[in-house]
């Protein structure tokens, strides 16, 4: 590799490194403040309820529309690309459900709101 080259990726692993170190402090300093009080905590419940809901429907959706991507790609093109369509797929399943098994330990604390702001969004 040329000195350009490595250079660019000396940054941009630095780059992540910075990103991953940037989220955890920002996760740390969000997840300290107060949950708000009652009313508000249990908005942010009714909100996850749906915002839940909503997910799983779209993930059936997906899982549908993939099926039938699956077998044109199969098709049109050779069953070898279909296999390879259908790892990509599976993998980047497999990858959101890893997201959604690691966050229940997030959506224990609601989004922090202070009860100032709260009030003068909803009026509360």
């Amino acid at each position: 590799m040329s000195a350009t080259v490595e250079t660019i990726l000396l940054y941009t692993i630095a780059a992540g490194l910075l990103s991953i170190v940037y989220g955890f402090f920002t996760g740390k300093n969000i997840l300290s403040q107060s949950a708000g009080n009652a009313k508000m905590q249990d908005i942010a419940s009714a909100i996850q309820i749906g915002a839940k809901a909503y997910l799983a429907r779209q993930y059936k959706t997906i899982a549908i529309v993939g099926v039938v991507v699956l077998v044109i790609v199969s098709i049109a093109f050779s069953p070898l690309v279909g296999l390879g369509y259908l790892v990509g797929a599976a993998l980047s399943g497999i990858a959101v459900a890893s997201i959604e098994t690691a966050k229940p330990w997030i959506t224990l604390v609601p989004c922090p709101v202070t009860e100032e702001a709260a009030t003068d969004l909803t009026g509360l």
